[in-house]
């Protein structure tokens, strides 16, 4: 008899996993509602032609029967039943690769933030701790958010994100994000500066970097977060660059030396970058 089984998530509100445990290989899909109540045993027979219940109150499994992929109605009153005839074609699946429409799916979801006039950082914040990809590149392997830096008065410093690099020997630098909708440049044409901004994110980022000035403290990073600090470059998410001259923002961003400005539709072209080059080798990176 064909068995499928219906497993808990890990964290509630996940969505459940229904699991072929008969045939192999095993064939998984991601389940969005709560089904699991629906059932008196773990298992329910696949094959069932019990008579369904209201077809709203259904969801789609997926499973190998026969050697042939499958879909199945699971209804909430413990009812299964396959979808239609053996023969029957369902335009349900898109054959791609596994990696780029959940990259090119998160990346409309930043784009939507960025474009959101109402978002704030803990919106940006909460996006890039469950994304971390997007903050990453060929220098950086491994990204911490919220570190904690104790201070003598018993307050504690917390930068948005420190950044280990790929090659271990290597020091780690911080992040910092502000907001999409802030101005990178200020000034008239022939006296253009970084504006307010972005040099407040700059005072915010020397009081973390002058932190790590004293052995004490980088010894007691370490030693709690497995990180060497000294001096870390101080790289700000801020703005876009639209409408910004290039030459400009360099010139100005040399005034401060350390410090690293990053637009947000940096990070979308970059994500865009990495779509395409996935999608001309096949997925095959």
């Amino acid at each position: 008899m064909w068995k499928i089984l219906l497993l808990e998530p890990a964290r509630p509100g996940d969505p459940h996993v229904v699991l072929d445990t008969y045939s192999e290989p095993l064939v998984i899909d991601w389940v969005d509602r709560m089904v699991r109540d629906a059932y008196q045993e773990p298992t329910v027979d696949l094959l069932s032609t019990t008579a369904v219940s209201d077809p709203a109150d259904a969801t789609i499994a997926i499973s190998l029967v026969g050697g042939r992929l499958r879909i199945a109605s699971l209804h909430v009153d413990g009812s299964v039943q396959l979808a239609s005839g053996p023969n029957t074609a369902h335009d349900l699946l898109n054959i791609g690769t596994s990696v780029t429409p959940s990259l090119a799916s998160l990346t409309r979801q930043l784009e939507d933030l960025i474009n959101d006039p109402l978002v704030c950082e803990a919106d940006l914040q909460r996006f890039f701790e469950q994304n971390p990809e997007f903050l990453l590149n060929d220098t950086y392997e491994t990204v911490v958010p919220q570190l904690v830096l104790p201070l003598s008065d018993g307050r504690s410093l917390r930068p948005d994100f420190a950044l280990a690099p790929s090659n271990p020997a290597d020091l780690c630098d911080l992040l910092d994000l502000k907001l999409p909708s802030h101005s990178l440049l200020a000034g008239i044409a022939s006296r253009v500066h970084l504006s307010a901004k972005v040099m407040d994110a700059v005072g915010q980022m020397r009081t973390y970097q002058n932190y790590f000035n004293d052995e004490h403290r980088r010894e007691a990073v370490h030693q709690m977060y497995g990180l060497h600090f000294f001096r870390p470059r101080m790289i700000v998410v801020i703005g876009q660059r639209k409408a910004v001259d290039p030459v400009q923002l360099r010139a100005a961003e040399s005034d401060v030396p350390g410090l690293t400005l990053v637009a947000y539709d940096d990070i979308l072209e970059r994500a865009r970058h990495r779509i395409r080059r996935r999608q001309l080798s096949g997925g095959r990176r």
